[in-house]
């Protein structure tokens, strides 16, 4: 088959075509971005060719022509050495296996040449590959993504102003995946007015964030501490943990430290991230919890995890400088969430999709491997973190003695994915599926601790189409079944571009069957500090005003007035109590268990021995 080519490259047209998809799209890399680009162009090219098969009556193509399989890709990888396929095979025989291999492909590539030649097209014309890549020189699309990028000055950034959309409650705690959204500095943009976020739909927010200097030091935007509450409080109200995201693009000075001078960047990046992990609310919840239980106190922390998010380009990854570096760096963050313990942590570490698992780098499955069995506890029947997995079995892939941290740290791999995931996202999988470096449960056990990144059109909120639903949900189906959670950038809002349309499927695919908030619990449960608070009041109060009765003379004399106070304190405590235990989340093993009936057992048993074996006085 052939088309009418253009001259050199895309007409504006064409160039239009394939690029309006991607407007109001924020991408988090310049990787993803020309993933995006690359997908849209596949999309016009397989129109057009459609087209012209339905004018020339031959099948029409359903996939790009350099993705014949899962296994392709869109770039060449890294150099690397093969994997040995012939392990354990005698020598000799391995040796001539080799040259039937060799010899068979010669020949296929001496037949593709000929065949080739043999091809004669029609004047004016080339063959569909060829129109492929004219579409999009790859000389243009590294002009188009130097065009395209942004950037962000944080001298310019304003404190997020995140406030709860309506009828929003808090994150369900019975949900055994992981949901996050980015939280990107200058997501408030130059407006002070709210943001409205449906804190349910997720259960952690990464807040971008920090970025890392070349003597270890961290550069912030203003509002990152959440001063006075802030947005990190109005996060924690809903039951959503709080990432801080520590962000690196350039390293050709981070990789040729000396070891003295690398030492010494590690030890000022240590101190201001363990800053960070200490950073306390400050605001009149966080002054009052302290008067609470130890037990009952909400998170006091601003942030409990961070996410590594470093963006070498190809050729940095594949340099063992960089290697050492990313592992040192990774390490000296365990480090540090360790010596916290028993506080519990997520380390995520953002990973370019198209270097997932690529031996020649810094991101192969063994270091990703390596640093997860570091970090994270053996997991056991008696495992008092409720680590989001899915089932016993799923528990049972990190059950081994490899499995040495002595802290309760949940390790996740984000890989952000382009604009037409369909194919992305099974590439993915099948990096995990087919790799020499993993096997068994501890395929199994990355594969459910990676979360892909998805993106989505913003700007002004339009109709979806059908087939954007349809990709949205293909996506989330896949995704929750092969992947430990996924992720979204930024996180979606209802106001902006396809935000509500996500939001929707999001919810069908990852919330729906679970056992719902009824509308009194999503209006009480982010209040649940302050109940706390007013019932511990109300049970000094009434247990006061109980004990006075029945060892003063006095009090007792009140009669009726101070019965009927301490009737109506004891039906106030008892609703309060009943409103925290019906909607507070940190309750949820406690409602759903039979402790509390084990208790009420209990007490009715003992009140009823005391009643029947009370010794009596004779009347006189």
């Amino acid at each position: 088959m052939a088309v009418t080519p253009p001259v050199v490259g895309p007409t504006l047209d064409q160039l239009r075509e394939m690029l309006m998809p991607l407007k109001d799209v924020q991408h988090p890399t310049r990787s993803v971005f020309q993933d995006s680009v690359r997908a849209t162009q596949c999309d016009y090219f397989l129109r057009h060719v459609a087209e012209i098969s339905l004018e020339l009556g031959k099948d029409q193509l359903q996939r790009c022509p350099r993705k014949t399989d899962l296994a392709a890709r869109d770039r060449d990888p890294p150099p690397r050495s093969a994997p040995s396929l012939l392990a354990g095979v005698p020598r000799r025989q391995a040796e001539a296996i080799r040259r039937q291999i060799e010899t068979a492909r010669e020949k296929e590539h001496k037949a593709l040449k000929q065949a080739a030649k043999d091809v004669v097209l029609p004047q004016g014309s080339v063959a569909v590959t060829a129109f492929l890549d004219m579409l999009m020189p790859p000389g243009l699309l590294e002009e188009i993504t130097d065009a395209a990028g942004e950037t962000h000055p944080m001298a310019q950034a304003r404190s997020l102003n995140l406030v709860p959309d309506k009828g929003c409650g808090c994150s369900l705690p019975e949900i055994d995946t992981d949901v996050y959204g980015f939280l990107p500095y200058w997501m408030q943009g130059g407006s002070d007015a709210a943001i409205p976020v449906r804190f349910e739909k997720f259960t952690r927010m990464q807040y971008m964030g920090a970025v890392l200097r070349n003597n270890g030091a961290y550069v912030r935007p203003d509002g990152w501490d959440s001063r006075g509450g802030g947005f990190a409080r109005r996060v924690n109200q809903y039951g959503v943990g709080l990432d801080m995201v520590l962000y690196r693009r350039d390293f050709r000075t981070l990789m040729h430290q000396d070891e003295q001078v690398r030492k010494d960047t590690l030890a000022v990046s240590a101190a201001q991230v363990g800053a960070m992990l200490d950073l306390r609310h400050s605001d009149w919840q966080g002054d009052l919890e302290a008067l609470l239980p130890p037990g009952w106190r909400a998170e006091s922390h601003v942030y409990d995890g961070v996410t590594v998010f470093f963006e070498p380009t190809d050729a940095e990854a594949a340099d063992p400088a960089f290697e050492a570096f990313f592992i040192d760096y990774v390490q000296s963050v365990v480090k540090l969430m360790q010596a916290r313990k028993p506080r519990a942590f997520h380390l995520n570490l953002v990973i370019p999709q198209h270097l997932m698992g690529e031996p020649a780098t810094a991101f192969r499955f063994r270091n990703l491997l390596a640093i997860m069995q570091s970090a994270e506890q053996k997991r056991g029947k008696d495992s008092q973190l409720d680590y989001k997995e899915r089932g016993a079995a799923a528990a049972t892939y990190k059950s081994t003695d490899e499995y040495g941290g002595d802290s309760p740290i949940t390790v996740r791999f984000l890989t952000p994915l382009g604009m037409g995931s369909d194919l992305n996202k099974m590439q993915l999988r099948n990096r995990t599926d087919f790799t020499d470096e993993l096997n068994g449960a501890d395929r199994m056990a990355v594969l459910g601790s990676v979360m892909p990144v998805l993106v989505y059109t913003g700007g002004e909120v339009a109709k979806p189409t059908p087939s954007a639903g349809e990709a949205l949900d293909r996506d989330l189906v896949y995704i929750g079944w092969s992947f430990g959670g996924v992720a979204f950038w930024p996180v979606p809002v209802p106001s902006v571009g396809a935000g509500e349309l996500v939001l929707e499927k999001l919810h069908d695919r990852f919330w729906s069957f679970l056992d719902q908030d009824t509308a009194f619990c999503k209006l009480l449960c982010p209040m649940r500090v302050p109940l706390r608070l007013g019932l511990e009041a109300l049970l000094v109060i009434v247990g006061t005003t109980l004990l006075l009765y029945g060892w003063n003379c006095r009090v007792r004399r009140m009669g009726k007035v101070i019965l009927l106070v301490l009737w109506a304190g004891a039906l106030v405590t008892l609703a309060v109590a009943s409103a925290i235990f019906s909607c507070d989340p940190t309750l949820n093993q406690l409602r759903t268990g039979n402790t509390l009936l084990v208790v009420i057992i209990g007490v009715l048993i003992v009140g009823g021995l005391i009643v029947t074996f009370k010794p009596r006085v004779e009347a006189p």
